[in-house]
Order: C-alpha cells, then structure tokens, then sequence
C-alpha cells in the first residue's frame, strides 16, 4: 500500500530526473521539446489535418531532432566507439558511432518533413544544391559520417542479448536489416522524386505524413527509449518492441499508396535500378544516381 502511496512521488522525481538533471542539460531540454512538439504534432494529425498542416511544429520539431542528436554526439564522446550499434539487443551499450550516424538519417527525415511541406518546398525548389544533395545523391556525402553494422550486430547477438531473447532479437533485427533496404530507396528516394516532378497530390501528402510520424519515432525517440532502457524505467524488450512497431507501422500508410507506385511506375523502377546497383556495386550506384540527377534537371523524369 505504501508503495502505490509513493509511486506519484516517484514518477515525478523520475521526470525531474530525466529533463532537468544539471548533467546534459541542454540535450535534456532538445530532448523535452521534441517530445512534447512530436505528441502535438501526432495529435493534430489524427484529430484536425488542416491546423497540421498550418502549425510551424511540422518544421520546427524535424529540426529540433537534428539539434538533439548533436547536443547527444557532443556529450556521448565517452560511449564506446564501435561498429556494433548497440541497440539490437537486451543487454548492449550504443556505440558512440551510431548516435553520431543518427544524425546522417534524422537530416534525411528533416529534409523529407521539409520538402513536402508546401512552403518549404517552394524554398528548397530555389536551392537547387541542396535539394540535388538530398533527393539525388545524400549517400554521395554518407561517409562524412561514421557507419555501423547489422552484421556487427548479429555477430554478437549471442555475448549482447540474453538467452531468453536471443531468438527474438535476431530475427527482429534481420527484419529491420530488410526494412532499411525498402526505406531507403522507397520511403526515401521514390517519395523524394515524386515530390521533384510534381506528382504529390493532397492525399498522397496526407499519405507521406502519415509515415514521416512513425519514422520520426523511429528515427529520434528510438533512442530515447533506449535511455529509459539504460535507467530500467522500462524493459529491454519493450523498448526495441516498441522501436519495431514504430518503424513497421510505416507499412499501413504505404498499403495505401501501392496504387502512386503503379500511377508512377516509370519512378518506382528507377528506384528498383537503385536498389539492384546498390547491391552491385556502390560506385556503379552513386554514377547511377547522378545520371538520374541530370535527367531530372532536364526534365526527363515524368510525374
């Protein structure tokens, strides 16, 4: 009985803790913001489209997650710096290498939360350079960044989970392995260069928001649920649970744009010949890229 009595007292303190400790304060700030802008954010999404569209959040709260993951690579220098994330497991640490290759993914989720809203976009569309950098070749300028591995991750899946949950961490992670493929070369490129020939219509913009939402838990608040792992204010294996149904969520939205990608065909296979090249042969890839660059620029690619 005590313990319920206490238990008001302990969720407070244990708020406190999170957001306002002296310790990383700045980045326990980043991090409160984003929380609070991103449960707006979703709110108004699924309660009243239209004040979505119109609120600043849907710009401000995508930058917010860049500022947090830096404030995060400027106190986390003392993680190990490894090619192992750390995240696929029960019982591993992040490596300081994946906090700092977040911020490589979270620019490309800003950009794509910028680029279809309407009033960035007319932006973006007059900085020709920075929209060819993230529509055509972002994984041209990917090595700025540092890189880590499934592979790592599976090979020691069997020293950084438990037992008991070796088997569902394994096959959790191949899925997100296979995920990451799909997502980078159709919740990325394709989206990108439909948007750049000016073939979203309102719903498929409606459509793309409705993935951005889940992606952004899973790109930015996926690491926070690891804190609240490391703290034990939540179980190893809800935390990733959690993690895997953000980003697998993405699937409802794209069961319903199937039919942009048969409209759009032409796109959709010259995101499937970077798929194939991709696999090929990584220069062969970034040529690719870039001769799809120019045929944009020429006006060669169609809506």
């Amino acid at each position: 009985m005590a313990e319920k009595e206490y238990l008001p007292i302990r969720v407070v303190a244990g708020f406190f803790n999170l957001f306002f400790k002296q310790t990383f304060i700045v980045h326990r700030l980043f991090g409160l913001f984003y929380l609070v802008s991103y449960a707006t954010v979703t709110f108004l999404f699924f309660t009243d489209y239209q004040k979505f569209l119109a609120s600043p959040l849907i710009i401000i709260m995508p930058i917010v997650g860049n500022l947090q993951t830096i404030t995060a690579i400027h106190y986390f220098r003392f993680l190990p710096s490894r090619k192992d994330p750390g995240y696929y497991s029960d019982k591993g640490v992040l490596s300081y290498q994946f906090i700092c290759e977040n911020l490589f993914f979270s620019l490309l989720l800003t950009f794509q939360w910028l680029y279809y809203n309407d009033l960035m976009y007319v932006k973006i569309q007059n900085f020709w350079p920075l929209e060819a950098a993230f529509v055509f070749l972002p994984y041209i300028w990917r090595p700025l960044f540092p890189k880590t591995s499934f592979r790592e991750s599976l090979k020691n899946s069997k020293k950084n989970t438990t037992s008991n949950n070796s088997i569902y961490y394994y096959y959790a992670t191949w899925v997100t392995k296979i995920f990451y493929v799909w997502a980078k070369h159709y919740l990325g490129f394709f989206l990108n260069y439909l948007r750049f020939v000016g073939g979203v219509t309102p719903q498929i913009q409606y459509l793309v928001y409705m993935l951005l939402i889940p992606s952004a838990f899973a790109t930015t608040i996926s690491l926070f649920l690891h804190t609240l792992r490391f703290k034990k204010y939540i179980y190893p294996l809800l935390s990733f649970s959690l993690y895997v149904i953000a980003y697998s969520s993405t699937f409802i939205a794209y069961v319903k744009i199937v039919p942009v990608f048969l409209e759009h065909y032409q796109l959709f296979l010259i995101s499937l010949g970077g798929v194939i090249l991709n696999f090929v042969s990584l220069n062969i890839w970034h040529v690719y890229q870039i001769g799809i660059m120019f045929l944009g620029y020429s006006g060669y690619l169609a809506a």
